[in-house]
């Protein structure tokens, strides 16, 4: 007890009471050795893991603000270092300090002593630590003063001997918010007074984090070189199978970067994302190029280089993995081409020609056609196999080409011989079917034609034509025409495959190696011959006779058709007549009633001669065929007779109207005029007023006129009287009557005209009398 008072006695003597305090790990000799003050300790790297305890004390801490002059802040928050010791301060002021690992040189800081809630006896050992751990990287401290009022009187001078030897700049600050004078509020943490967020346990997972990612990234490097040498190989297979071996234990060092590399590089992208957002903003005054301020932190500098370390490294190795790997699948590629190219030449030089080559017959009939074209499938469903791995190598050709393979030159060579070969074949094979699929389309056609010309033939040795009628020849015609278009057709048709086959079987053919392999089909071409010139021959006998039964069917079918054209006029000329009868009462009404008959019965008449004309001429024709054909005459004398008969008949007929029309319009002629004279003389006769001073000499001349017109008008009314009666007479003969029993035409028509001029007539004479009696009166 009594040491520690003198201890503190000196203290006060020397004017270093204010920073005097008694910890257990200070010593007081520091007092009175002013080189150990100026000496510090060298710096080694420390590891954030190593003291993580210490550091989530929080006895000193960097936050990310700047001062006005770009410099970094430590802050030294004093009331947390009053329980520790001053190795703890010190690892933490060089851990916060200490220059990166690259090299480069380190930041000055501007260091802030908290002493609100603390003492002024905690401001000597901090100074201390600082000049002992960190005096070249601090370039001025800034002392907050304790809120205590006695501590601020007792500050006076007591620091003036701490600050004169320590190898920085000391002030001393009444307030926290003096603190904007060396800093902006957005630099400065908020307990401090400024806007600055800061978590301290963040800031420390960070930089566990930053240690993490680079002992990983070192790691990780050693394992990059043995990839890299283990990578740097040339060494291919000499087969498939271990070529294949080579490809699978290449994919699996791909892992090394998919699983590893890959995944960290994002954990380093994330924590830079994570570092730049919580990274204070910049102050204005310093957000230009070059500015301390405008440039990363530390922190994301670091993760950055190793990220970007990492990047170059992985493309790296995967630029040469992507090498080695296209090398590997070229050398599979070539030799599965090789062996692809081997089995598709061994079968086309082998198995398929000698197919081809010993594959010369066309075959003799249907039969044995069916027979090579079931051969020729099955040989061509064995190469379609080979033409499947054909068209599979040639696509790997192609592939190889285009991604220009190291040996480009020799694949575009067999690929082009391979091309040519294989094209040769198929044209081979494909002719060789071809042929085959003629040939037994021929044979096919030549038997249908075959047995066209026998259904012809049939047909012709039929019946003689002489017993048919018009609808079974003209119903044989028919089949006939059909039969020897079928015949036709068919012939055609195997005229055209014969051609087809034979050209075929003569076309120019060449093997894979280009030499000429064109078949010896003469066997096949006599044949085909052979069988064109038997058809041929059979063909032009059943044409000749085809012939002659043509012709005489055309003339049975045209003196049926002439002979049915010339009944048929009997049976209009018939009709006609009964028209004509039926007729005959008709006689009109007047004299133009009569004209329009009158010529109705003109154009009857010529109508008629016209169609007995035409008939006379069918009977004509049919005479002349029946003797061509030696056919018997009678039917047609027969035929005649009947539309001769007919025509007498309606000839009769036609005379009796036309007579009758004539008379009619003769007596309506005569009573009209007679009943205009009657009708004249009557009203004359009726409005005519006799003068009373009249001679005997002129009323003797006047009766004599008188009495004259009197005969002439009785003499043509008994004339017209007596026509009209002859006709009323005329009409009472037969036919009267209809088929349905009426009267074809009244005759009461003409006699009511009678009866009519009658009346008239006796009116007429009721006139003349009185008028003859006043003559004589």
């Amino acid at each position: 007890m009594a040491s520690q008072k003198a201890m503190e006695e000196l203290a006060r003597q020397s004017g270093f009471e204010d920073l005097s305090f008694a910890t257990r790990t200070y010593r007081p000799e520091y007092a009175s050795s002013p080189d150990l003050r100026r000496s510090y300790r060298p710096q080694r790297v420390i590891r954030t893991s190593e003291i993580e305890s210490t550091l989530r004390a929080k006895l000193a801490f960097t936050a990310g603000g700047r001062d006005r002059e770009g410099r970094n802040i430590l802050t030294i928050p004093a009331g947390k270092t009053e329980n520790l010791s001053v190795d703890q301060l010190g690892d933490t002021l060089s851990y916060l300090t200490q220059s990166p690992r690259n090299g480069k040189q380190g930041h000055m800081y501007m260091v802030i002593i908290d002493l609100r809630g603390s003492s002024w006896k905690s401001a000597k050992p901090l100074l201390r630590t600082l000049q002992e751990t960190v005096p070249d990287k601090v370039h001025e401290v800034y002392i907050i003063k304790p809120d205590a009022f006695w501590e601020k009187r007792r500050s006076g001078t007591g620091l003036r001997k701490e600050q004169s030897s320590v190898a920085f700049e000391t002030t001393l600050l009444s307030s926290s918010s003096k603190l904007h004078q060396f800093a902006e509020g957005s630099q400065i943490t908020q307990e401090l007074g400024g806007t600055l967020s800061y978590n301290h346990n963040r800031w420390i997972d960070t930089r566990l984090e930053i240690e993490q990612i680079s002992d990983e990234s070192v790691s990780l490097n050693e394992k990059f070189d043995e990839l890299e040498q283990d990578l740097d190989t040339h060494q291919l297979g000499n087969d498939i199978a271990e070529t294949d071996g080579l490809i699978r234990q290449h994919e699996t060092k791909r892992a090394l970067l998919d699983n590893v590399a890959y995944p960290l590089i994002q954990r380093g992208e994330h924590l830079i994302s994570s570092i730049k957002a919580n990274e204070p903003p910049i102050p204005p005054s310093q957000n230009f190029s070059g500015s301390p301020a405008s440039l990363p932190s530390q922190e994301r500098q670091q993760v950055e280089g190793n990220v970007t370390q990492l990047k170059l490294r992985c493309s790296q190795l995967m630029d040469m993995w992507e090498k080695r790997w296209k090398e590997l699948i070229q050398c599979m590629d070539l030799l599965e081409f090789d062996a692809g190219y081997q089995k598709v030449t061994n079968w086309v030089l082998g198995s398929g020609e000698s197919y081809l080559a010993n594959s010369n017959d066309i075959g003799d009939s249907v039969i044995s056609c069916e027979i090579l074209r079931k051969e020729h499938e099955e040989f061509e469903l064995s190469a379609r196999e080979v033409i499947n791995h054909f068209a599979q190598v040639r696509e790997l050709a192609k592939k190889m080409l285009q991604e220009n393979h190291y040996a480009s030159r020799d694949i575009k060579s067999r690929k082009e011989f391979l091309d040519r070969g294989c094209r040769n074949f198929a044209l081979r094979m494909n002719r060789r079917r071809d042929i085959i699929l003629t040939s037994l389309k021929f044979h096919k056609s030549a038997g249908e034609c075959s047995v066209n010309l026998d259904d012809l033939f049939e047909l012709l040795c039929s019946d003689s034509v002489l017993m048919y009628d018009y609808e079974t020849a003209e119903s044989m015609l028919r089949t006939l025409e059909e039969k020897a278009e079928a015949v036709a057709i068919s012939s055609e048709d195997t005229l055209r495959d014969a051609l087809a086959v034979q050209e075929l079987m003569t076309s120019p053919m060449s093997n894979m190696r280009g030499d000429d392999v064109t078949q010896d089909y003469g066997k096949g071409i006599a044949h085909v011959r052979l069988t064109l010139d038997e058809l041929r021959e059979r063909k032009l006998r059943t044409d000749e006779l085809c012939d002659v039964r043509r012709i005489k069917l055309q003339q049975l079918l045209q003196l049926k058709q002439s002979e049915r054209d010339a009944e048929q006029a009997t049976v209009w000329i018939s009709q006609l007549r009964d028209a004509t009868e039926h007729n005959l009462g008709d006689v009109g009404r007047n004299s133009e009633d009569i004209e329009a008959l009158q010529q109705e019965h003109e154009k009857l008449e010529t109508t008629a001669k016209s169609t007995y004309d035409y008939g006379r001429q069918f009977l004509q024709a049919s005479l002349v065929l029946r003797r061509t054909c030696r056919y018997e005459l009678t039917p047609n004398y027969q035929m005649e007779e009947r539309l001769n008969s007919a025509w007498s008949e309606f000839s009769s007929a036609m005379a009796e109207r036309g007579a009758r029309l004539s008379v009619a319009l003769m007596f309506h002629r005569s009573a009209e005029k007679l009943v205009q004279e009657i009708e004249e003389h009557r009203e004359r006769y009726m409005r005519e007023d006799l003068l009373e001073d009249l001679t005997a000499e002129l009323i003797e001349e006047e009766i004599r006129r008188h009495s004259g017109t009197r005969q002439a008008i009785d003499k043509e009314y008994a004339d017209t009287v007596a026509m009209g009666q002859a006709l009323v007479d005329r009409m009472q003969l037969p036919p009267l009557f209809g088929e349905n029993g009426a009267p074809n035409r009244p005759p009461h028509l003409i006699e009511e005209s009678l009866a009519d001029l009658e009346e008239r007539k006796m009116a007429w004479e009721r006139v003349w009398l009185d008028r003859d009696e006043r003559l004589r009166h």
